[in-house]
Order: C-alpha cells, then sequence, then structure tokens
C-alpha cells in the first residue's frame, strides 16, 4: 500500500500489488481453520476412546472436552473472521 499524491492531497492507494498474496493468505487461513474444526474433535475422541481422560467413571471426558473445546471454538472462530476478511478485501 502507499500514498498518491491527486491535487495535493495524500490519498492510499488500495489498488495495489500483493493481491494474489492477500487472497492466497485468505485461502490458506480458511484451510486451516477447517483443518483444525476437523482434526481437534477427532484429537480429543481418540483421547477418550483410548482411556486417557479419566478411567475411574464412564463421563470423566467432559471435564476434558469442555475445556479444549471453549478456546478451541474462539481461535477458530477469529482465524475464520480473518481469513475471511483477507478473501474479501484481495
Amino acid at each position: 500500500m502507499g500514498f498518491d499524491d491527486v491535487a495535493g492531497r495524500r490519498q492510499w492507494n488500495l489498488e495495489d500489488d500483493g493481491v494474489a498474496l492477500r487472497k492466497l493468505t485468505g485461502i490458506v487461513l480458511l484451510a486451516f481453520g477447517l483443518a483444525g474444526f476437523i482434526t481437534v474433535p477427532i484429537a480429543v475422541w481418540n483421547f477418550v476412546r483410548t482411556d486417557g481422560g479419566s478411567s475411574t467413571d464412564d463421563a470423566g471426558y467432559y471435564s476434558l472436552l469442555i475445556p479444549i473445546t471453549i478456546p478451541a471454538t474462539i481461535i477458530f472462530v477469529y482465524l475464520n473472521w480473518l481469513s475471511v476478511s483477507f478473501f474479501k478485501t484481495a
């Protein structure tokens, strides 16, 4: 991005080089978000199924599932919002 001097005024030139890079960045971030939405639940489920959670009761995996789900959801929602904003402005 840079400034253009038009009639003595300086204004941003948004039609700059690097559009392909911003579009590629958006696509990569969308792919990471999608991969995270798929792999995190699978990893948690495999951890629970292999008795990595609580071995004393059947519902012990909830103590692991809830703390993992909340930050993962926040991170993936932010990354998807960021990638969509990159993709939209490209």
